[in-house]
């Protein structure tokens, strides 16, 4: 006996995140039984990828018998760090003791490690740019002087009703106090809508204050924007983000907008970080020289 089509089956679990979706289907089969089926939905990525891809992105496991095998299908993917969109009546108790012990968890590990990557990369390549006339400035620490929140204010002052964001790492040219590099690193994500929020909470501000002595650096057209984010395989959109950004920076009229180049780059573990971010802040120094010669 053979399972009715899961065109008419009922969804009892949805989890859902940016670019997609599972789902959990039962529908009956000819004995009247249950069966259950797990669906992966990813179509929303389809405008970035080319059209022989898009045949594999809604996909459906074969029928099981159980709601408990149907679980061991979504165990192969990390569901309970998602977001709960629809649940059962039926299975809801389950389900969200499941993803509450779970986050629980997931979000204390988070909070213990997040920052520490940066941090260590920031600490891995300050020696060399301080010994080229260079000061790396960078957030999650708080040893003295170089450490700490480095702010973008909507105003001139700093203040914390007029800050609107926090940068990772600042890399200043000790004798003109000039940023060369502005610098956000999403450790766990490339999630466009990060990318999207981490570039126009700098350019939408009119100035950014450094750790420590607070003071207020210069950004113009020697500076260039570098958003870097946890992935592979988004060269497309991301040159979408990045050249869109930079068309709708003259829209602004702030300050921060008159920076010269965005940059946004990917990176897949801790060594690939250091690597990718090392040469693009020397690929800004290299440009900030040239403009100064020219």
């Amino acid at each position: 006996m053979h399972p009715t089509k899961p065109d008419s089956a009922e969804v009892i679990l949805e989890i859902g995140a940016e670019g997609g979706s599972l789902k959990i289907q039962r529908f009956h089969a000819s004995d009247w039984t249950w069966k259950f089926n797990l669906k992966i939905d990813e179509s929303t990525l389809a405008e970035f990828l080319d059209e022989v891809d898009e045949v594999d992105l809604v996909k459906e496991s074969p029928p099981v018998d159980t709601f408990a095998e149907a679980i061991q299908l979504m165990n192969k993917y990390p569901w309970r760090e998602l977001e709960l969109i629809s649940v059962h009546p039926e299975y809801a108790d389950f389900i969200r003791s499941e993803m509450k012990d779970h986050q629980m968890l997931e979000r204390s590990k988070y909070m213990n490690a997040q920052g520490h990557l940066t941090s260590g990369v920031a600490g891995s390549i300050t020696k060399k740019l301080n010994q080229e006339g260079y000061d790396v400035y960078y957030d999650h620490e708080r040893t003295p002087e170089y450490t700490g929140t480095i702010a973008v204010s909507i105003g001139k002052e700093l203040v914390r009703e007029k800050e609107i964001s926090q940068l990772d790492i600042a890399v200043v040219e000790r004798k003109s106090r000039r940023a060369i590099a502005l610098i956000e690193i999403e450790e766990t994500t490339d999630n466009p809508k990060k990318l999207i929020g981490d570039i126009f909470a700098v350019l939408m501000g009119n100035s950014i204050h450094l750790p420590g002595r607070e003071e207020e650096v210069a950004v113009g057209e020697w500076t260039t924007l570098i958003v870097i984010g946890k992935g592979a395989g988004h060269e497309f959109r991301d040159g979408y983000i990045q050249e869109t950004a930079i068309d709708a920076r003259s829209a602004l009229g702030t300050v921060n907008a008159k920076i010269g180049k965005i940059v946004i780059e990917s990176f897949s573990a801790a060594a690939d970080l250091e690597m990718k971010l090392t040469d693009k802040i020397y690929e800004a120094i290299r440009r900030y020289e040239t403009l100064k010669v020219s």
